[in-house]
């Protein structure tokens, strides 16, 4: 039986993350949640972060 690659919390604590910074990035050099590097994190940041967690229990 495969382990889930997150918890449930690491979920939710990933998704709140991005949530809590979204937006223009104020140094897009150091944007760790801008996933597709457009200087600003927004819904593709969260549908490319919700496609790489996996199973979320």
């Amino acid at each position: 039986m495969s382990r889930p690659l997150v918890t449930h919390l690491s979920c939710a604590a990933a998704c709140a993350a991005v949530i809590d910074h979204l937006g223009t990035c104020r140094d897009p050099a150091d944007c760790p949640w801008d996933f597709d590097g457009d200087g600003v994190v927004g819904i593709l940041d969260m549908l490319e972060l919700l496609a790489h967690l996996g199973p979320c229990p």
